[in-house]
């Protein structure tokens, strides 16, 4: 009996040794763990290395930008306000009345001609005109008769056809008078100008003039352009592959050379339906919001097309890209000889114009982290030493 009981004694004994021999292990294999965790994810140095080194921290709150993409191009005036001045007979220029730059309103005279063609121009209006008169009475004339039926029908249709072709004529003439800037009617009452004047088509100004003083202009030459810059725009090239990303009404921002570091305002107004053969680049046009009276035709322009809603970054001085993941270091704690930073590893994110770009949620959990914003890459360095088993 006693013999039992001194078994039953040891098997409790034993089994109490091998329960205890293994929460021992266990908690070797935690301690192991434990230790294995804060060598991997934990970076601790001294205060002088943190100094040197410049290494900062901040409270992280969110970060927005509006993602964009890079464009090129030129300030342009639309064909609609943009003239170019001629003569449609040759002419000698007998004054030149303004310079180039100049502001000019809408019939300002620009420039005075003369030469025999001009007076030439209005004699043969003057006689189409006179023809016109009485072909006209003729022709009314037989068409009463010829509705009568007092005439044959072969002689009204001699009579209509003269009719239209003096007409034709006469009109094609008028319009040459108008091309001088003369009126047709008062040549009638009047008299033939031994003098034309070039006047401005327009309010604007004078950006070229391509004559000289006792000049002969020959027929349909440019004398002077004139250019009314109110609805100066910018011509931007986007090239193929970004054009999925512009449409119309987005924001841009440009600037010129000529005035550095101040920003203009425009809007997408128009897209080019056209791609060129050479750039493999689209056109697009961009209306200026204001400051225009400062901008010139013809200066070339940098900016930016703001492409969508404004998305959450880090700064590029928090965090280090590595083999597809963000790591960012969290003050973890400190004590009068060093510092504690603990690795925060990102795996969703994206760059987008050269910006780490993170969602609403990893900004949520990342909010009022104690995060370092400078010297990040000595704390990653540093890091990568215990995650390969390097010495310092």
């Amino acid at each position: 009996m006693n013999t039992m009981k001194n078994f039953q004694f040891l098997k409790i004994n034993f089994l109490l040794l091998i329960s205890f021999a293994m929460f021992a292990c266990n908690q070797k294999n935690n301690s192991t763990e434990e230790n294995n965790l804060e060598e991997s994810d934990l970076v601790k140095i001294n205060k002088d290395l943190a100094t040197k080194f410049q290494i900062e921290t901040q409270l992280y709150k969110p970060e927005y930008f509006h993602p964009f993409i890079q464009v090129k191009g030129y300030l342009k005036i639309p064909p609609q306000n943009k003239a170019t001045l001629t003569t449609p007979v040759g002419a000698i220029i007998e004054n030149i009345a303004v310079i180039e730059g100049q502001q000019v309103r809408k019939g300002q005279i620009l420039a005075r001609l003369a030469h025999p063609d001009l007076l030439k121009l209005q004699s043969e209006f003057i006689s189409l005109y006179n023809d016109l008169i009485y072909w006209e009475n003729e022709y009314n004339r037989q068409k009463n008769l010829f509705e009568q039926k007092a005439i044959p029908e072969k002689e009204f249709i001699k009579t209509r056809s003269q009719y239209y072709s003096v007409k034709a004529g006469c009109l094609a003439s008028a319009q040459k008078i108008e091309l001088l800037g003369l009126s047709p009617d008062e040549i009638v009452q009047n008299g033939p100008i031994d003098k034309v004047s070039l006047k401005s088509p327009f309010d604007g100004y004078v950006e070229s003039i391509n004559i000289n003083l006792l000049q002969y202009a020959d027929p349909m030459t440019p004398l002077m352009v004139i250019i009314n810059p109110e609805h100066l725009h910018a011509d931007l090239i986007v090239y193929e592959e970004d054009l999925s990303f512009v449409k119309t009404g987005q924001n841009v921002k440009f600037s010129t050379l000529q005035f550095p570091g101040k920003d203009f305002d425009a809007q997408i107004i128009t897209i080019n339906k056209s791609v060129e053969n050479n750039s493999r680049a689209i056109h697009l046009h961009a209306d200026i919001h204001d400051e225009k009276n400062i901008l010139i035709a013809g200066m070339y322009i940098e900016g930016k097309i703001f492409t969508g809603d404004s998305l959450i970054y880090l700064p590029e001085t928090a965090a280090v890209e590595y083999e597809g993941q963000l790591h960012l270091f969290e003050k973890n704690g400190e004590n009068d000889q060093s510092i504690t930073f603990e690795v925060i590893n990102i795996t969703s994110y994206q760059k987008v114009n050269e910006k780490f770009v993170i969602d609403n949620s990893t900004a949520e959990n990342l909010k009022n982290k104690n995060l370092v914003t400078n010297g990040v890459y000595y704390l990653w360095s540093e890091w990568k030493k215990h995650e390969f088993g390097e010495d310092e």
